[in-house]
């Protein structure tokens, strides 16, 4: 059985391949289906590996929306004709940086 700290490197190397996609320009990315494709794949897999980061160390991160994760996830997964650019484009903004600092400190003070 993997530790969390595998994970906690697993989603962090997930984040670095979603930047790679997004580096140069975000928008056009969120046009073309290619990187359409490897932008959901990439956070699908992020939101399925949170599921093994323990729920005490989640709770003492109250500021990423864990719940909102797992619905995303299960959303990728089965109900993936309905998953709007804006969407993603928010994901990547605004929730990816606040996981991958979490679990960059995680990684220092767990790890």
């Amino acid at each position: 059985m993997k530790d969390h700290k595998f994970y906690y490197i697993f989603i962090l190397e997930r984040i670095e391949i979603l930047e790679k996609i997004t580096a140069d320009d975000i928008q056009q990315a969120l046009m073309d289906e290619v990187h359409i494709l490897a932008i959901e794949r990439a956070l699908e897999t992020i939101s399925d590996a949170t599921k093994h980061i323990p729920d005490r160390i989640k709770n003492t991160e109250p500021g990423i929306q864990w719940s909102k994760i797992k619905s995303f996830r299960n959303r990728l997964a089965h109900d993936y004709t309905n998953i709007d650019s804006s969407i993603l484009l928010e994901i990547i903004e605004d929730d990816i940086p606040k996981l991958k600092e979490f679990l960059k400190t995680c990684l220092k003070n767990h790890g």
